[in-house]
């Protein structure tokens, strides 16, 4: 029986072997970066949109043909931003600020892969979660309304799809688009009181894996 367990494991070994292709890649994505606002009891909205980028490495490990896990570092931007239209019971007047806020992040993604939908070409579907560490902030505009502190760390839930082609028996391109969601508040301190700001981002996703 033990003889048995060990030639099914060393079968399974090999199956994984032959399917899992490991690649490692670069990862540019630029995109249209937006927020979501909230305030307590205050009438707050989002400071527009504004043009943000991620671009980083990343590593695909197979499962099989068809499933990949991905993870790897990136290194993006992001923008805060939010209006205030003014209390005058609470004599609060209107107000504004944008921020851009940079950050490192490591994603723990899923790829699920379709068979070739024509030669050499794949459709993909990916969907997963990243954390972030900030690294910095700058104040971009700042009119009545300011953010004292913002949080260290934030965290995004992303999905989309996109097109993978193989160049060359070792290269591939993919070309995707990608929502990024923010999850957490980002802001620990500000001028108003319970300001709360995700961000979020909209990303054409270009890449070549090895």
């Amino acid at each position: 029986m033990n003889k048995l367990w060990l030639i099914v494991f060393l079968l399974f070994l090999h199956l994984f072997s032959v399917q899992a292709q490991d690649r490692w890649g670069l990862r540019f994505s630029p995109g249209v970066a937006t927020n979501r606002v909230t305030s307590d009891d205050l009438n707050v909205s989002s400071e527009g949109t504004g043009v943000r980028s991620r671009l980083g490495v990343f590593y695909d490990y197979s499962w099989n043909k068809n499933i990949v896990f991905q993870s790897g570092l990136n290194y993006h931007f992001s923008r805060s931003g939010a209006s205030f239209s003014g209390d005058e019971e609470n004599f609060l007047n209107p107000g504004s600020a944008v921020y851009n806020l940079q950050y490192i992040s490591v994603p723990l993604q899923i790829k699920i892969l379709t068979n070739e939908v024509g030669m050499d070409t794949k459709l993909y579907f990916q969907s997963g979660i990243s954390g972030d560490v900030r690294l910095s902030s700058r104040s971009l505009a700042n009119d009545g309304l300011s953010v004292d502190r913002f949080r260290r760390f934030d965290s995004h839930f992303s999905f989309g799809g996109g097109i993978e082609y193989r160049i060359s028996y070792k290269m591939y391109a993919e070309v995707g688009l990608m929502y990024h969601r923010g999850l957490g508040n980002v802001v620990r301190e500000s001028s108003l009181e319970g300001l709360a700001i995700k961000n979020s981002l909209i990303a054409l996703e270009l890449a070549l894996k090895f």
